[in-house]
């Protein structure tokens, strides 16, 4: 979350404290102490769901640049092999993130459209990541693959660099490959 969305969450629930503090002031007098604060609680609690979703939501949309926002990784790169070759090694490219407590199962192999779909589960580490590769037969012996990785959930705020490092480590394997 950068420091602007991280401040608006901040004052709008200096806010949402204030509101419950006044409602507190109001019905001291009527209901005692006790009574208006527990009068208090759910109205703030409303106020503050209401502000994080908000603030939520905003900072996905318009300061992330969309659903996944800053944790979508993506990578082009062309490789100087036939498209078969270039179809098993994008799948063996998977080893490496799978050796980091991750259990990557494929879900879609599909070689006839060029899709390759890998799912790691919820763990200790992370949320969940997808890694997503379309493979692309160009002239010859070249094939163009276009690697993503994401969250499982679009709702993930941080994934503490998993999606790079699957990135990063595809890439890896598959320079050895690349079109020079």
């Amino acid at each position: 979350m950068n420091k602007e969305a991280r401040k608006a969450l901040v004052i709008s629930s200096c806010v949402a404290s204030a509101l419950a503090f006044i409602l507190v002031i109001l019905d001291f007098p009527i209901y005692g102490f006790a009574t208006a604060l527990i009068r208090a609680v759910p109205w703030v609690a409303f106020v503050w769901a209401v502000n994080f979703a908000a603030m939520y939501f905003l900072f996905r949309k318009y300061f992330s640049g969309g659903e996944y926002g800053a944790l979508l990784r993506q990578t082009s790169i062309n490789l100087s092999v036939d498209y078969e070759t270039a179809y098993r090694l994008c799948i063996q490219s998977m080893e490496p993130i799978r050796n980091r407590a991750k259990k990557f199962s494929i879900v879609c192999d599909d070689r006839e459209s060029g899709k390759i779909s890998a799912v790691a589960r919820l763990n200790w580490k992370t949320e969940g990541d997808r890694v997503e590769f379309e493979l692309e037969p160009s002239t010859g012996q070249v094939t163009k693959v276009k690697v993503t990785s994401k969250p499982i959930a679009p709702m993930t705020l941080n994934d503490d660099g998993s999606n790079e490092w699957n990135i990063m480590k595809i890439r890896e394997f598959l320079e050895q490959y690349e079109l020079e």
